[in-house]
């Protein structure tokens, strides 16, 4: 009887033709059996193939599974109340070891990729985590600066959007509020008002300068992982690490991430009339590219890349009108217990008032003449009014980096979590 060797051996590790030794033997088994040939001891059972077993139903649940559809197939449910108890109890059975294999799944492929750094794969010939991490690096970054003619003209994509977003912010100038002298003598129903500045703008252009800012960031960013989603797959699939992966990738692109940030900026100061620190600007719009970068890390890991540019667009409106702090400003948004919290989840909340501060704190003293040092507007009043501090800057920018790392980590466990869920 001829027969093809290939079938053959398929036929053997899938179970078909039944074992001597084994009769109970099911292809999952094939990673403890081949563990225990590489160390030649009797262990425990392996993470992998409890993953794998834990795919395949108990037999209790199955009976009561079976149960259930028989119940089902009759007319009178609510006649058998028996049938429902068993099913939900199966329900809630199936859930439960679901959740628990999943974090025990994610709790040793978080310790396997610790150890990848100091350890040796014990089946396979694998780089060490830091030498994968710099394979991956050194090919980053030749992607990133390769096409020397696509990296001018991205450039100049983030120059004329600064341009655009200047337009609005060519006119700027802050007016301090009434004396308080002048209140006191206002009507009730204005006194609230009283207290805010007469002219300054400065909210409302920050929003709009962090929604261009995100949306070119998203824009740029959401193909860097998205692109590469199927030899993302293929290598893990031989021994990548996603880790060292994520990080090769992200290092690589900080020096893009800076020329954006200056060609924006650059920009943005020919028609914006700073009356404070062109660093602090610069400070201000680099962490917002930062922040933006890792919203696009985070898009490509949620929707497919063809869909990436529009949920990038959906996501700068929501963090750059839904969570700005601008309406409602920060004063109110304080008094919404938990809720407060979705507002330091977002960049733009932090850049606004960076923005804010960095543009009116110089008007609190007389710059120079003889009344040098004199105090002149009452900044701090007019930013206290809608929730912000003169003293806050650094808080700021500070709060826009731990923004910007903490959602790209969060892309990296997304990274980490779907590609178990890769398409075939």
């Amino acid at each position: 009887m001829q027969c093809n060797p290939a079938d053959f051996y398929l036929d053997v590790t899938q179970g078909v033709i039944p074992r001597k030794d084994h009769p109970e033997f099911e292809w999952p088994d094939l990673f403890d059996l081949w563990e225990e040939h590489c160390n030649n001891s009797h262990g425990a059972q392996t993470r992998m193939s409890k993953s794998f077993n834990s795919e395949r139903p108990s037999d209790s649940v199955k009976n009561s599974q079976m149960q259930v559809k028989k119940a089902l197939s009759k007319k009178n449910l609510a006649e058998q109340p028996e049938y429902i108890g068993k099913m939900a109890v199966s329900m809630i059975l199936e859930g439960y070891y679901a959740v628990h294999d999943f974090f025990v799944e994610l709790y040793n492929d978080v310790n396997a990729y610790i150890k990848s750094f100091y350890e040796k794969d014990p089946i396979r010939e694998t780089p060490s985590g830091w030498y994968q991490f710099y394979l991956c690096y050194v090919r980053a970054s030749k992607q990133c600066f390769g096409g020397f003619n696509s990296f001018i003209l991205e450039c100049i994509l983030h120059l004329l959007c600064g341009a655009v977003i200047a337009v609005s912010a060519g006119r700027l100038s802050f007016v301090g509020p009434l004396p308080d002298t002048t209140c006191l003598l206002t009507p009730a129903a204005l006194q609230s008002d009283c207290s805010l500045p007469l002219e300054g703008n400065y909210p409302q252009t920050g929003n709009f300068m962090c929604f261009g800012v995100l949306f070119a960031a998203v824009a740029t960013s959401s193909g860097i992982f998205g692109n590469e989603q199927v030899n993302f797959w293929r290598e893990t699939s031989s021994g990548l690490q996603p880790v060292p992966y994520f990080f090769g990738k992200w290092i690589a692109y900080i020096p893009r991430i800076i020329c954006s940030a200056f060609f924006f900026w650059f920009a943005f100061s020919i028609k914006f009339n700073n009356t404070g620190q062109p660093k602090d600007l610069f400070e201000i719009i680099l962490f917002l590219y930062w922040f933006g970068y890792s919203i696009g890390f985070f898009v490509s890991q949620i929707v497919n890349i063809r869909d990436a540019a529009l949920t990038g667009v959906l996501f700068a409106l929501i963090f750059a009108v839904g969570f700005s702090g601008v309406n409602p400003d920060m004063s109110e948004v304080r008094n919404k217990g938990a809720a407060k919290g979705f507002w330091s989840l977002s960049g733009p909340r932090w850049a606004i008032e960076a923005f804010y501060i960095a543009s009116v704190k110089n008007y609190q003293t007389v710059p120079d003449g003889p009344y040098d040092g004199a105090p002149y507007e009452d900044v701090s009043g007019s930013l206290s009014a809608i929730g912000y501090n003169v003293n806050n800057f650094s808080y700021d920018i500070g709060g826009l980096f731990w923004t910007g790392l903490g959602w790209g980590l969060f892309a990296l466990l997304l990274m980490v979590v779907f590609r178990k869920y890769r398409p075939s």
